[in-house]
C-alpha cells in the first residue's frame, strides 16, 4: 500500500475537519479544555502520545488541540485496513496501520518497518505531527495501562535518519473524560515535551537502554497528567471519592480558586487516600466502607451525585431549570420530529458493534459525515421541489442545524429533570435516608481533607 498521501493534505479532508470540529465543541461535548497549550511545540516535529479509554473520542481530542494549522497522523490497529477501498479511505483521512501480532498474525508485523519509515518521513521531512496510543487498546479503567515501545522506536529513527540535526520531541498528554461517551466534560492536559536529542549519547551506545528511559519518562509525564487510579481492590470507591470531590469543587468558589480544574482536585484526592493507605491504614480501611455504603445507598435510591452533592439552596434554580426544559417543549418537538428518524437510522446502523467504544465511533462517523447531513439536505430539497420562496428555504436550512443542536441538548436536559424530579421525591418521603447520605458525607471530607 502506498502511504504518500498523508503528506498531503486534501481541501475536502479540511473542509470534514472543520465540520467535525463544529459537531464536537457544539454537540458531543458539554465542555472541551485544552489545559498547559503553551507546551505544545509550535513549528517542529513531535510524537504526541496520550492515555486510551474512550476509542475515537480521545483521537478527536488530540485532533482539535492542535491550533498551527498542522493535521495529525494517527496510526490504527491494522486490521481495519483489510479492505482496500477502506484502506484508501482511512489514508486520506491521516491514519496509517500498526501491525500488532494479535490482530493480523505474526507474519505481517515485518510490514511496520514499512510504516515506522514513513512516519520517519513525515517527521523528519514534513515537519509533522505524529499521534499514539501507546496503550495499544482502550483501558477500561481510570488507569495508564503499560505503554508499548513503538513511539520510543519511531522517535529514535526518525532522529537517528536525519543523524539527530532534526530535534524531535514526545509529547505526553493525558485525556480526561466526565459524564460517559456522549454529552460529556473533556480535559486535555498537556505535559512537557520530551527532546530525543537528550538521549543521543546514551542511543548511540545502547538503543534499547534509551528506549526504554524514554518509555518510561513519557509513562511518568502522562501519568501526571491523567487520572490515573492504581488501586485495584477499591477502585469503584477511589472514583465515587473523586466523583464528590469534583462536585464538591464546583459549588465552591474558594476551592475552584485552589484547584484549577476538576482533574486537579481528583488528583489531589487519589494521592491524599495513597497517602492513608501507606501511613493510616485504619483510617483508610474506615474510609473504604464509608464510601462503599455512601455509594450503595445511592444506587438503591436511584439518585445520582451531581443532584446528591449540590448546595441546599439551589434548589429553586433547578426547579427554573426544570419549568425552562418544560416551556420549551414545542421547540423540542420540532427537533424531535425532524431528527428522530436520522437519529434511529444511526442507531440501527451501528447496533452490531462488538463494543460500546466501537459503537460510539460507528454512530459519530455515520451519523455525523453521511446520516444527518444527507436526511436535513433530504428534507430542504423536498422544500425546493415544491417551489418555496428562496427566503424560507434559507430559514427552514437554519432551523435544521439549529434543531439537531436542540434534539441532543434535550437527551440531557430530560434526563437531569427526571433525576432531579426523583431526588426532590426521595427527600419528601425518606428524609432519614438523605441525612444519612449528608452525614457519611461530612465524615467522608473531614477524612479526605479537600
Amino acid at each position: 500500500m502506498n502511504y504518500h498521501r498523508i503528506f498531503r493534505t486534501y481541501f475536502l479532508y479540511k473542509l470534514i475537519f472543520k465540520y467535525v470540529r463544529c459537531i464536537h465543541a457544539h454537540i458531543l461535548h458539554r465542555s472541551y479544555t485544552v489545559y498547559n497549550a503553551e507546551n505544545i511545540p509550535t513549528g517542529k516535529p513531535f510524537i504526541m502520545v496520550a492515555n486510551h479509554q474512550h476509542g475515537i473520542l480521545d483521537a478527536l481530542a488530540l485532533l482539535f488541540m492542535i491550533k498551527d494549522g498542522r493535521y495529525p497522523v494517527f496510526m490504527a490497529r491494522a486490521d481495519v485496513f483489510k479492505n482496500k477501498y477502506v484502506a484508501q479511505l482511512l489514508v486520506f483521512f491521516r491514519l496509517l496501520p500498526a501491525f500488532r501480532m494479535q490482530d493480523v498474525g505474526k507474519n505481517r508485523v515485518l510490514e511496520n518497518e514499512k510504516v515506522f519509515a514513513t512516519t520517519a518521513q513525515l517527521l523528519a521531512q514534513h515537519n509533522g505531527i505524529l499521534a499514539l496510543f501507546p496503550e495499544g487498546g482502550h483501558q477500561e479503567r481510570e488507569q495508564l495501562g503499560k505503554l508499548k515501545k513503538g513511539f520510543a522506536r519511531i522517535a529514535f529513527q526518525t532522529a537517528s535518519c536525519a543523524n539527530f540535526e532534526t530535534e524531535i520531541f514526545v509529547l505526553p498528554v493525558g485525556i480526561h473524560h466526565i459524564g460517559g461517551l456522549f454529552q460529556s466534560k473533556v480535559s486535555v492536559c498537556v505535559g512537557k515535551p520530551i527532546s530525543v536529542l537528550t538521549f543521543q549519547e546514551l542511543y548511540m551506545h545502547e538503543p534499547e537502554k534509551a528506549q526504554q528511559q524514554l518509555l518510561e519518562q513519557t509513562a511518568r509525564a502522562m501519568s501526571s497528567n491523567m487520572l490515573d487510579i492504581k488501586e485495584t481492590t477499591y477502585y469503584n470507591e477511589y472514583l465515587v471519592l473523586c466523583t464528590i470531590a469534583r462536585i464538591y469543587r464546583k459549588n465552591n468558589a474558594a476551592i475552584q480558586e485552589r484547584y484549577a480544574s476538576d482533574l486537579a482536585i481528583e488528583q489531589a484526592v487519589v494521592s491524599r487516600v495513597e497517602s492513608l493507605k501507606v501511613h493510616q491504614e485504619t483510617t483508610y480501611v474506615e474510609l473504604m466502607k464509608l464510601t462503599k455504603n455512601m455509594d450503595e445507598l445511592i444506587v438503591s435510591l436511584h439518585l445520582s451525585y451531581e443532584l446528591v452533592c449540590e448546595k441546599k439552596h439551589s434548589i429553586a434554580k433547578r426547579g427554573m431549570h426544570v419549568f425552562i426544559t418544560i416551556l420549551l417543549i414545542p421547540i423540542q418537538i420540532y427537533a424531535f420530529v425532524h431528527q428522530i428518524i436520522p437519529f434511529l437510522l444511526t442507531s440501527v446502523c451501528s447496533r452490531n458493534a462488538g463494543d460500546e467504544l466501537l459503537k460510539v465511533s460507528l454512530q459519530l462517523a455515520l451519523g455525523a459525515l453521511f446520516i444527518f447531513p444527507l436526511w436535513n439536505g433530504f428534507l430542504v430539497f423536498i422544500l425546493f421541489l415544491l417551489e418555496v420562496p428562496f427566503s424560507w428555504l434559507v430559514c427552514y436550512g437554519i432551523s435544521l442545524l439549529f434543531s439537531i443542536w436542540v434534539f441532543f441538548r434535550s437527551v440531557s436536559a430530560w434526563s437531569f429533570c427526571q433525576a432531579w424530579c426523583r431526588r426532590q421525591l426521595v427527600r419528601l418521603t425518606n428524609r432519614s435516608a438523605i441525612k444519612e447520605i449528608e452525614g457519611i458525607l461530612k465524615n467522608i471530607f473531614s477524612i479526605i481533607g479537600v
